[in-house]
């Protein structure tokens, strides 16, 4: 038996709410700044997009594995740093090579892919082989390139980058920044990856159930390894794409935009308990905080607000998704024509199925000294779901004594006594 009109309109829109309500902010924002809907703010949105797209690509296939990489903001900046080192004028005072001639773009671009590709491939290993839990192995990773970095560049910053590499950032190809581009290709290619390759179906296989995965046949370690190592090449290319656009570079570059990489992916529709997510997933989530940072001001908030608001998406996305949770486990013991009871299990077991593992990241989160919002999402699952779950139990509870004609609770039944 097929959807209904109406039930094909709920779920539309509990599927799709946070991007109709950016939809409507965007709208807003148009028709009362004059410059918002012009080429050059649109070419700078999508310029800004471009790098934070391949970030998210590369954690997609992290967290469609139900894993994480808290590792990508240092490799991103680590990244910037080896890209500005082999791309400093000979004439500039502070050049870190003072004998060596600029690299190829080109070259330098696959060289901080490499090296940075080389970091997820241990980091891949440690998960992959000696079990360890992603959340900690990408955690320790994290520090490590930090600390590689800082004692490389001795904390400097970099600067006086040739005129070939700041253009990667200002030239143009067929009116479209080289920025985007990268981007466009690194996205079809992900693509490609993710829909046409047995790398992509052992990847979704891993992330449904990685047990069951071994037992077919899948090679769950190599998968994991590759696929970690496919994720920190695209935080190299990130940071080698921010060094040209700022000019600069330190090991601070890219600093908590893992966080905000995970977040989009999560508001975008990739699955934090694994198996589920798509490309457009990444593009839609990144499009989303990036129109909203935009739209925020041009409205005119505060700068240190907008983080305000774009925790209060991170809300309403989770709000959204235990609620659809609950009405497809409904729904579907309904077309299976279940008893009401098995309905009602269906429908919390379904809604709330997230919760473990979110209990299981959000218990870690003390140990982020320097960066606790990164596990803000899953801490936030976690406790709606047991509210939500708690309260819809209740209700159904409720529904029933009502229904029986018996009180819902003890004052109740005093006061019918009386």
């Amino acid at each position: 038996m097929g959807k209904t009109k109406q039930q094909k309109v709920k779920d539309f829109l509990i599927n799709n709410g946070v991007i109709i309500v950016m939809f409507i902010l965007v709208i807003y924002t148009g028709l009362t700044s004059n410059n918002f809907f012009t080429g050059n703010n649109l070419m700078n949105i999508l310029m800004n997009m471009s790098s934070r797209l391949v970030i998210a690509l590369g954690i997609a296939g992290c967290v469609i594995t139900a894993g994480c990489d808290l590792s990508a903001g240092r490799m991103i900046g680590f990244g910037a740093c080896i890209s500005g080192m082999l791309l400093q004028r000979l004439d500039y005072s502070g050049k870190f090579f003072p004998d060596m001639k600029p690299l190829n773009v080109v070259l330098v671009a696959i060289i901080a892919m490499l090296i940075c590709a080389a970091f997820g491939t241990v980091t891949g290993i440690f998960i992959a082989y000696l079990n360890v839990p992603p959340f900690i192995a990408t955690l320790a990773m994290m520090e490590i390139v930090y600390g590689i970095g800082l004692i490389v560049t001795n904390a400097t910053p970099l600067g006086g980058y040739v005129e070939a590499y700041t253009n990667v950032a200002n030239k143009k190809f067929l009116g479209i920044n080289y920025l985007i581009w990268i981007a466009i290709i690194v996205a079809a290619i992900t693509w490609f990856i993710f829909n046409m390759t047995r790398h992509g179906k052992y990847m979704y296989a891993i992330g449904g159930n990685p047990q069951a995965a071994e037992v077919a046949g899948v090679p769950v370690k190599k998968t994991l390894i590759l696929i970690y190592m496919k994720a920190a090449a695209m935080y190299g290319l990130a940071g080698f794409m921010l060094g040209a656009k700022a000019g600069g570079a330190s090991v601070q570059t890219g600093y908590g935009y893992e966080m905000e990489a995970i977040a989009a992916c999560t508001i975008g529709g990739v699955s934090v308990t694994g198996g589920r997510g798509k490309v457009s997933s990444a593009i839609i989530g990144v499009a989303v905080f990036e129109l909203l940072k935009v739209a925020l001001q041009y409205l005119g908030m505060n700068a240190n607000a907008q983080y305000i608001a774009i925790g209060v998406v991170i809300f309403v996305a989770v709000f959204l998704h235990n609620g659809l949770g609950y009405l497809l486990g409904y729904g579907a013991g309904r077309l299976t024509g279940m008893n009401t009871a098995k309905k009602r299990t269906i429908s919390i077991e379904v809604g709330m199925q997230n919760a473990g593992l979110a209990t299981n990241l959000a218990t870690t989160t003390a140990q982020f000294a320097v960066a606790p919002e990164s596990a803000i999402i899953c801490a936030v699952s976690c406790t709606w779901h047991s509210i939500s779950g708690t309260l819809l139990a209740g209700l159904f509870a409720a529904y029933d004594k009502r229904k029986a004609g018996k009180p819902a609770n003890k004052k109740q039944a005093a006061e019918n006594v009386a």
